[in-house]
């Protein structure tokens, strides 16, 4: 999938979020991801990336 983008906002704990975001990868193919926590005071303290 190149050039995709998948957002949903979720509001669960990062890890529940987490294997969230893993499934869409698996399921579409995608290797890398970004997983944007926004509950943080300075939101580049909560970019996580996920790599399969």
């Amino acid at each position: 999938m190149d050039g995709s983008l998948i957002g949903e906002e979720l509001t669960k704990k990062i890890i529940g979020a987490a294997i969230e975001v893993q499934t869409y990868m698996r399921l579409t193919e995608c290797r890398v991801a970004l997983l944007l926590n926004f509950s943080v005071p300075v939101l580049k303290d909560g970019i996580k990336p996920l790599v399969l």
